[in-house]
C-alpha cells in the first residue's frame, strides 16, 4: 500500500513538473508580434483606475520621421458622458535615461461620449529609443 501511494505521489510530481516545463516552453515560443504588443502595452501608464476603465486605448503605432521616432495611439471614450484627461510622453535614450524635452508638459484632451481621438508624439531628438505615455485625470 505504501508503494502505491508513493507511485501516485511520484506521478503527481512528474505531471506537475511536465506542466511547468510545457508552460515555460510555451512562453518562450511567443511570436515577435506578441512580444511587441506586450512591450507596447507596458509603455502606457494610466494613473486613475476609473479613467482606465472609461478609455479604450488602441494599438500603439511607431514609425520614423526622418531620424526621429514618432508614435501614435487611438483613444476612445467608452463612458456614457464626456470626459477630460491629460497625457504626456516621456522619452528615453539607449541607456534608458530620460530625455527631458517633452517630459514636463501635460497635454489636455476632452472627449465626448463614444468619441475617438489620436495621440501623436514626436521624439525631441534622434537619441530617443523608447517612450512611456502617461495618462491622468
Amino acid at each position: 500500500m505504501v508503494n502505491n501511494q508513493w507511485t501516485l505521489t511520484e506521478r503527481i510530481v512528474r505531471s506537475a513538473a511536465l506542466l511547468v516545463l510545457l508552460s515555460i516552453l510555451a512562453a518562450c515560443t511567443a511570436t515577435k508580434a506578441e512580444k511587441q504588443e506586450q512591450t507596447a502595452l507596458s509603455r502606457l501608464l494610466v494613473y486613475d483606475l476609473k479613467l482606465g476603465h472609461r478609455l479604450d486605448i488602441g494599438e500603439v503605432k511607431k514609425s520614423m520621421a526622418g531620424n526621429l521616432m514618432k508614435i501614435q495611439v487611438e483613444v476612445k471614450n467608452e463612458w456614457h458622458s464626456d470626459i477630460s484627461f491629460q497625457y504626456k510622453t516621456v522619452w528615453y535614450d539607449a541607456d534608458e535615461m530620460t530625455i527631458d524635452a517633452d517630459s514636463k508638459s501635460w497635454h489636455p484632451v476632452s472627449l465626448r461620449s463614444q468619441a475617438n481621438t489620436v495621440i501623436n508624439a514626436l521624439a525631441p531628438n534622434s537619441a530617443a529609443r523608447d517612450y512611456v505615455i502617461h495618462i491622468k485625470d
